[in-house]
């Protein structure tokens, strides 16, 4: 009897685990992401990437400009962009990033990713990390922002 009790209870468990999943998936575009293009475009596309990730970047430098130009500027597609750091420095990049206005973030991520910015917070020490503190303040000081 003990033995039925505890089989159905993990069965019932697994099937609202299941039923829970089938309602979040990552294919869902969430309030929060920030993306280019037309919000009602046809076709979505979303980009998971490490601000670090050299190939990454390679995408950013070399392809996004004709992707934006022929397909996003145009409102065929709607291109989301979500964090997926793989290292302090990318974490950092990302945190900064979510400091940006909306309206000028894919110019500065371009700019972090464009001059590997990114890449230049792993030779300095963890302890002497000030420049990124100020570098957070300015970037979340709209007042600041407007006028670099």
């Amino acid at each position: 009897m003990k033995i039925r009790i505890l089989f159905t209870s993990i069965i019932l468990s697994l099937l609202f685990i299941n039923a829970k999943a089938a309602e979040n998936s990552i294919l869902d575009v969430k309030d929060n992401d920030f993306y280019i293009g037309e919000e009602n475009a046809p076709i979505t596309i979303i980009e998971y990437a490490s601000m670090s990730c050299s190939h990454c970047a390679d995408f950013h430098n070399d392809t996004l400009a004709e992707l934006k130009k022929e397909f996003i500027d145009t409102g065929k597609v709607k291109f989301i962009f979500r964090d997926f750091p793989f290292n302090y420095p990318a974490l950092a990049g990302s945190m900064i990033l979510r400091c940006v206005p909306d309206e000028v973030r894919y110019d500065y991520m371009n700019g972090l990713i464009s001059f590997k910015i990114v890449g230049l917070i792993e030779i300095i020490p963890k302890q002497d990390l000030n420049y990124i503190k100020l570098c957070k303040v300015a970037v979340c000081n709209k007042k600041i922002l407007m006028h670099v």
